[in-house]
């Protein structure tokens, strides 16, 4: 009883226009959805954070992760479709990550600059020595910023030298 009792006296006290809108912990769903589609460029009202589109791109030939958007760096998607070596982003800082993954069973290596070395699935390379897959189809290396010597790659089962 006393239940219905404060939900009346909260209905009484909060005039609520037949328009609005549904809310889930105070937050209407319809400012949700409208800040992810809206402000993909923006600081997020709420968190502050920018929110972007996530660079992709397909590569049939050889590539450098950042060429044709510097955005790849931070987040980007690699798609290759030929055989190809795909070279990591230039002037390697906190932050920085990039996904490479394989449309079809080619053979495909992801190389860091001459003076970064990759952390392979937590095994560390030498400076400048790439990884390659097992030329399966849909083979992927996420790679991360690890520290100022290099990469950490999470792969599925790719391998080093």
């Amino acid at each position: 009883m006393i239940r219905y009792l404060i939900l009346t006296i909260a209905l009484i006290f909060c005039a609520v226009p037949a328009t609005a809108k549904p809310m889930i912990f105070g937050i209407s769903s319809a400012n949700v959805y409208g800040a992810i589609a809206t402000h993909t460029q923006e600081a997020d009202p709420h968190t502050g954070y920018m929110l972007k589109a996530v660079p992709t791109n397909s590569k049939a030939a050889a590539y450098t992760v950042g060429t044709d958007n510097a955005n790849e760096c931070y987040g980007g998607i690699i798609y290759v479709t030929s055989a190809a070596v795909i070279t990591a982003c230039d002037g390697l800082t906190t932050g920085m990550n990039f996904t490479v993954i394989t449309v079809g069973a080619i053979a495909v290596s992801v190389d860091p600059q001459d003076d970064d070395l990759i952390v392979l699935d937590g095994t560390a390379l030498t400076d400048g020595q790439a990884i390659t897959n097992t030329s399966t189809a849909g083979d992927i290396a996420a790679c991360s910023y690890y520290d100022a010597t290099g990469w950490h790659c999470s792969t599925n089962s790719w391998v080093g030298p």
